[in-house]
């Protein structure tokens, strides 16, 4: 019972570490989701949801992710994906 508030502590501690998102000119910042699953071993998955809002037309080749400090992530590239998409406005007839 102490490890897991122990490890709850922690993971607390890794999520109040600021990671900076930047952006251009070229995107403002929709949204940042954080989901994080704490595993039996004492592990976590953290998961990020990023939505960029892109200035009509313009486009975006890429973004990248800071801050982590001495933290040493591993990205896990077989789940790690890019939606894009084109919404168009609703037309009423």
């Amino acid at each position: 019972m102490l490890k897991r508030i122990f490890l709850c502590l922690l993971v607390a501690c890794l999520l109040a570490i600021p990671v900076q998102v930047e952006a251009s000119s070229i995107a403002n910042l929709g949204f940042v989701e954080t989901e994080v699953t704490l595993l039996p071993d004492g592990k976590a998955i953290v998961t990020y949801t990023v939505r960029y809002n892109l200035v009509p037309g313009r486009s975006m080749l890429a973004f990248g992710m800071s801050g982590f400090g001495r933290l040493g992530p591993v990205f896990d590239e077989e789940y790690a994906w890019v939606i894009t998409a084109i919404i168009s406005p609703m037309v009423s007839t």
